[in-house]
Formats: structure tokens, sequence, C-alpha cells
């Protein structure tokens, strides 16, 4: 027979006892002490369906907004002297920039506990940043 009398420290808020069973073994018991840990309660509900539809009526008129807005601002550069093609550029970097804006806003007001998700707080920002970059990169080529 192996001698099993090897066992692990006790963990942080217990007692370590060693009781004699009655066949005669010695088996070591833990008990707890009687810490207590206060979790603070967050209400964690989710969004209910309606929620959802209305952020997305939101964003869709949103989008029609933004379209009439980034066609209005293609016009303003071609009326700059910009080129039609660069002006068209620049108003879809604008409108993909300003739909992704709202995009972040809405989730944030229906939904935050989505926007403290890294996979998707992340990837909204960076996707903001580019466009905004491809923005100013198709504003900065020359006039004609």
């Amino acid at each position: 027979m192996s001698d099993n009398s090897y066992s692990l420290p006790p963990l942080a808020g217990q007692t370590a006892s060693v009781s004699h069973g009655s066949n005669g073994q010695i088996s070591p018991t833990t008990t707890n002490v009687g810490t207590q840990v206060n979790v603070p309660s967050f209400d964690v509900s989710r969004p209910t369906t309606k929620e959802y539809i209305f952020g997305g009526a939101i964003l869709l008129v949103l989008a029609i907004l933004f379209f009439f807005a980034a066609q209005q601002f293609s016009n303003h550069l071609v009326k700059k002297r910009y080129k039609p093609s660069t002006a068209n550029n620049a108003a879809i970097w604008l409108f993909f920039v300003l739909f992704d804006i709202s995009v972040i806003v809405v989730i944030g007001i229906f939904d935050a506990g989505i926007l403290s998700l890294l996979q998707v707080s992340i990837p909204l920002a960076v996707l903001a940043m580019v466009f905004l970059i491809l923005l100013f990169i198709s504003l900065s080529r020359p006039r004609r």
C-alpha cells in the first residue's frame, strides 16, 4: 500500500484540520472561516426586440440623411473646382464616417454593454479612423 499523506495547503480564508476516519486513516479537511465578498449588482437586462427595431429605424433614417448630406458635400466640392470623381470619392468617405459614428452612438444608447466588448468597439473605432483618413486623402488630390 502507498502512503497518501500528502495534502495541499489550505486556500486563503480556510483553516486546515486533520480528522481520523473510522478505519484509522488520516484525512485532511478544510473549513471556511466565513469571509463573504459583497458583489455589486448591476442591471444586466438586454434590449428588447422593439428597441433593436427602433435603433435600426434610427440608423436607416440617419443613413438617408447622410446620403443627402454627402451629395451636397460633393456638389460643394465641384463648385470649389475639385474634379467630380474626387468630389464623389470624398462624399462616399464622408458618408461612411458619419454612418460609422452614428452606429457607435446608437449602439451606445441602446446596448452599451456591447460597446464594452473589445471585439466590437475597436473595429468600429478603427473603421471610423480609416474612413476619416481616406476622406482627407481624397481631398488632398489636386484640383482641376
